[in-house]
């Protein structure tokens, strides 16, 4: 759905979060590839 911007802010406030999801499934990403590499190693 969608509503008007009543201010400006909303509009950084969701590309902050939008930023957030991203850097947090990057880093799930990398903790999931880190740990399949440690397993690879032992």
């Amino acid at each position: 759905f969608f509503f008007p911007h009543k201010n400006k802010n909303f509009g950084a406030y969701t590309q902050i979060m939008d930023t957030i999801r991203f850097f947090h499934s990057l880093g799930t990403y990398l903790l999931i590839y880190r740990g399949q590499d440690i397993k690879r190693k032992q």
